[in-house]
């Protein structure tokens, strides 16, 4: 792995479009210094065709602005949440922990819970 940052600078941070399937960069996108991923993000999709396809981004892409501009351009996605996105993360355990929301999921075979151990701390993930 390579640095682009030279002496003093600091590095910059580039968002990526990466097509499993096909093995390659889509497209790419400089953040700019005052900026973040999250203006970078919608200025990427703008430039690729994603239609038809699942687009997955980490938890600082997962924004109302983003999603809409996926399903905008006639794609799926799959968004990460953290704790952290109070508000987001409640709404989304409130509508996952309805009762009859887990028996439509567990009566299609839908549901998945596992714990494991990793990097020093329990991890549960629910599917």
């Amino acid at each position: 792995m390579c640095s682009n940052k030279k002496g003093d600078e600091k590095a910059s941070h580039i968002v990526s479009a990466w097509s499993k399937e096909d093995g390659f960069c889509l497209g790419q996108k400089a953040v700019e210094e005052k900026s973040n991923e999250i203006t970078a993000i919608p200025e990427l999709l703008d430039k690729i065709q994603i239609k038809g396809h699942i687009v997955t981004i980490d938890a600082m892409g997962t924004q109302t602005a983003i999603a809409e501009k996926i399903k905008k351009k006639r794609a799926d996605y799959l968004l990460a949440l953290k704790r952290n996105q109070n508000s987001m993360y409640e709404d989304v355990q409130e509508y996952l922990m309805n009762e009859e929301f887990q028996k439509e999921l567990q009566k299609k075979g839908n549901y998945k819970k596992t714990q494991e151990k990793a990097h020093g701390q329990i991890e549960i993930r629910e599917y």
